[in-house]
């Protein structure tokens, strides 16, 4: 197995960071709590799929996802969930996200 290979066949961790409009607040978690529900409902290898709030700062999260590989996280970007949640977020973010993929070592 190539190295190459191996990566795409490996678990894949997902992070982005974002800022929510400090008005938006309710209506943006309302829309990660749905998006958590349905994802861990509806994709059977997402491994993971949380939230985070910065304690400092509380218009910052953190999605952190764990996938099973990179084509399960790739088809996460297809279910109707996801693309409703996607539709609604240009209103309530700040600045795009700042998405990473991650593999462990």
């Amino acid at each position: 197995m190539t190295n190459k290979e191996h990566s795409m066949n490996a678990p894949l961790y997902v992070t982005a960071k974002f800022r929510i409009k400090p008005d938006q607040l309710a209506a943006a978690q309302a829309l990660m709590q749905n998006l958590i529900t349905q994802t861990l409902q509806n994709e059977p290898h997402c491994i993971s799929y949380n939230y985070l709030k910065n304690s400092a700062l509380d218009n910052e999260f953190t999605s952190l996802e764990l996938w099973k590989d990179a084509a399960s996280e790739a088809q996460h970007w297809q279910t109707p969930h996801l693309i409703e949640a996607l539709q609604q977020l240009p209103a309530l973010l700040e600045s795009a996200p700042e998405i990473t993929k991650w593999q462990r070592i």
